[in-house]
């Protein structure tokens, strides 16, 4: 494993032009990399999804907060 998180680490491309730096690949790599190996690793679609609302629903609460 590798420290701090898990072994499937995405990489962001250098992107001169802002369609680039703000596009999805680009957008996800941070999210992806801060998940649990737990998380990436996971047999299925839906068990994945299950993973990843755990692990971000602290932050989901916090934007809903934010809004009011």
């Amino acid at each position: 494993m590798v420290e701090g998180g898990h072994d499937k680490k995405l990489f962001k491309s250098h992107a001169r032009l802002d369609i680039s730096k703000y596009s999805f690949s680009n957008r996800i790599v941070d999210k992806w990399n801060s998940l649990s190996e737990n998380s990436v690793n996971c047999n299925t679609v839906n068990t994945f999804k299950k993973c990843i609302a755990t692990e971000l629903e602290p932050e989901a609460t916090s934007r809903k907060s934010d809004v009011r």
